[in-house]
């Protein structure tokens, strides 16, 4: 979204480089509250919160080097040699940043669930009823765990399927809007209906 503000704001130049980076630092914050509050629900306080940060941000600045990269070669490398992103480049600019996040949600979503929000399983063990026999705890932890697994996991899909419905939807209208403009300029004066 971001993306989007900078590229009508200030430009493609802008939006591709300097306002990419920015774009990640504001949306590396925001997520890790989300994710420390909502999805993994860290409850991490004090040094222990301060290292998962720490971690959070590495990885976060890992997947922004690699949108950049992936940025770079779209819009700066690839670019160049593709005759539609030559006569669109605002258009191709954005096809390559959602093709890139859909890499880079996923990266953050796989490091995040197996490097920084680790669930400890003695922690889990304690969240239990005191109540409970040994056998009722194993049920119960065993079906939370697959009850939050569910939802994380169906929001990942759903968050791919999403941005790949997006970038196809954008593909697709760039080429017709193509197909017009080449219509509209072709030697038999036709019109494009």
């Amino acid at each position: 979204m971001l993306f989007a503000v900078f590229q009508a704001v200030l430009g493609t130049g802008f939006a591709t480089g300097i306002g990419n980076v920015l774009d990640n630092i504001i949306c590396i914050l925001f997520a890790y509250w989300t994710n420390r509050t909502f999805v993994f629900r860290s409850k991490n306080s004090g040094q222990a919160a301060l290292a998962e940060f720490g971690q959070f941000v590495a990885c976060r600045i890992g997947t922004m080097v690699m949108d950049q990269v992936i940025i770079w070669l779209g819009v700066s490398v690839l670019a160049p040699h593709v005759a539609f992103a030559a006569a669109n480049a605002d258009l191709w600019a954005m096809g390559v940043k959602l093709f890139s996040q859909v890499i880079v949600i996923v990266s953050n979503y796989v490091f995040s669930k197996l490097f920084i929000f680790k669930r400890n399983n003695n922690t889990e063990q304690i969240e239990t009823r005191n109540n409970q026999t040994d056998d009722d705890k194993e049920g119960f932890l065993m079906t939370n765990k697959i009850r939050g697994g569910a939802f994380r996991l169906t929001g990942l899909i759903l968050g791919i399927v999403g941005a790949t419905v997006s970038l196809t939807a954008i593909v697709f209208s760039t080429i017709g809007l193509h197909q017009a403009h080449l219509c509209k300029t072709c030697k038999k004066g036709e019109e494009f209906k």
